[in-house]
């Protein structure tokens, strides 16, 4: 955003989205509205805490111990995700961190040991 752009909202919204508790809201405060390079200080220091915020860590926290989640479908209460082989290219990884959640595993199309695994994603 340019600093005409910036006019539009007012300091006291940016001030409180440049709060360091929010280091993610921080990040992007700097670089898409405020247009500070990707190399000063600040945007490098609200970048590297991140991993470390609270947000960051209470989702990690609920990642299953070897790194993945388990997904409930809400409608049916069924739990899918365990079990599930991702192997070296890690695909299942790429679509779950793109936003896709499973929806259901169906082990009759592969193996039991390779379930096929159906993601979907709200557009």
């Amino acid at each position: 955003m340019t600093t005409q752009g910036k006019r539009l909202i007012a300091d006291p919204v940016i001030a409180w989205l440049l709060e360091p508790s929010e280091p993610s809201l921080q990040f992007r405060t700097l670089r898409e509205l405020l247009d500070v390079p990707p190399d000063d200080p600040k945007v490098v220091a609200s970048r590297q805490s991140i991993p470390g915020s609270q947000a960051v860590v209470r989702l990690l926290e609920k990642m299953h111990p070897e790194g993945y989640w388990l997904q409930t479908n809400p409608r049916t209460g069924r739990t899918v995700g365990e079990g599930v082989e991702y192997g070296s290219f890690a695909t299942t990884h790429f679509y779950l961190a793109m936003g896709f959640t499973p929806l259901e595993e169906l082990p009759h199309i592969w193996d039991e040991n390779n379930p096929c695994l159906i993601l979907i994603k709200r557009l």
